[in-house]
């Protein structure tokens, strides 16, 4: 069931869909929350709409720098 989530929310990410832009800005605020438990599934979804490989996202979130990693997300979909 999880595994079925997840690969739908990959598919749903990846699409140029209206949802997906009307969820990026609050993708990227809650992704920065200083609370690690909550920020965690935006940071997440954020990787996924960019279409980043799990273990990417995972090693950018083990790294421990936030900050970086939403900045590069929010640069490369400005430029798509």
């Amino acid at each position: 069931m999880i595994s079925e989530f997840l690969q739908q929310s990959q598919n749903i990410c990846r699409k140029g869909t209206e949802l997906r832009q009307k969820a990026l800005p609050s993708l990227i605020e809650m992704a920065r929350w200083k609370s690690a438990g909550y920020a965690y599934a935006p940071f997440t979804l954020l990787g996924r709409v960019l279409g980043l490989p799990e273990d990417e996202i995972t090693a950018a979130w083990k790294r421990g720098d936030r900050a970086s990693f939403i900045e590069v997300v929010v640069k490369q979909l400005k430029a798509n």
